[in-house]
């Protein structure tokens, strides 16, 4: 019996002197007010504190950090799920940004505690700063830069002037460091001729990009409250008009293009709120 107590000892010594070996670093968009995506950066190392358990204070954590031991080798942890401060969140190896949802952007005075053995961190701190949202897809090669940055309109509620779509391609929504991200799984949507507007759903990882099939400048519109994305034809408001459009229909091109006296052809007739599409012969 004493002999097996002491091999339990040995083996629970042995795990955490493993955990003591590895430095871990966390990293993302923001940590230390810095671009610390960089790997092995001083200002985002942890502090080993025996049981499998490393600790980490700084003046900002902002939403999009990993967990990694500098090499994006074995040590790669993040979560698909929100982190909710002073609650345990659950990583994975290989796990998306870890992100605060959409009611505030960065922690200040943060706290961290990784545990290695768990794979698992709490998060303290005060919360602080708007999420910013931004508009992204094969137009600009996937990145969040200030180019694809939506402008706060009203509580939650975004616009995008004059964006630029060549043709084919696809798009999605997302919040700062990717921390959470809106498109949708149904290989149908695409974004183009009759469709305007539509409600997207959060997604994870790469997947959920929406397609689009337009050609022109264009107002995108972001609606944070009820996720519900609408594009336009740069001045032309589509979406106003169907909500004030009333009694007699209104008619517009398939590009979203008001038309005073519609011909033959595909147009899109709003009445009393309704868009409806049409073919006029």
């Amino acid at each position: 019996m004493k002999k097996l107590l002491l091999a339990a000892a040995m083996v629970a010594g042995a795990m955490s002197m493993s955990a003591q070996d590895v430095d871990i670093y966390i990293i993302g968009s923001n940590v230390n007010n810095g671009d610390s995506w960089g790997l092995a950066q001083e200002s985002g190392k942890m502090t080993y504190v025996g049981e499998g358990k490393y600790e980490w204070d700084g003046a900002v954590l902002g939403t999009g950090f990993k967990f990694n031991d500098g090499t994006w080798g074995e040590y790669d942890f993040g979560s698909g799920d929100t982190c909710v401060l002073g609650e345990t969140l659950y990583l994975s190896k290989g796990g998306s940004d870890i992100g605060f949802g959409e009611d505030f952007s960065r922690v200040e005075n943060a706290h961290v505690v990784f545990d290695l053995d768990n794979l698992t961190c709490v998060v303290t701190g005060t919360p602080a700063g708007k999420t910013e949202w931004y508009i992204t897809g094969d137009f600009c090669d996937y990145t969040l830069g200030a180019d694809q940055l939506f402008t706060e309109v009203s509580d939650k509620v975004y616009e995008k002037k004059d964006l630029q779509l060549d043709n084919v391609g696809y798009f999605k929504v997302s919040s700062t460091g990717w921390a959470k991200k809106y498109g949708t799984y149904d290989e149908e949507l695409v974004f183009g001729f009759d469709i305007f507007e539509h409600e997207l759903e959060e997604v994870f990882g790469d997947s959920g990009n929406v397609a689009y099939y337009m050609t022109g400048t264009f107002d995108v519109k972001w609606d944070g409250n009820t996720h519900v994305i609408s594009f336009t034809e740069a001045g032309e408001d589509f979406v106003e008009s169907i909500a004030a459009a009333e009694g007699e229909a209104v008619y517009f091109n398939m590009q979203g293009v008001r038309v005073a006296n519609p011909e033959k052809g595909m147009f899109i007739s709003v009445k009393n709120g309704k868009a409806t599409k049409v073919a006029i012969r």
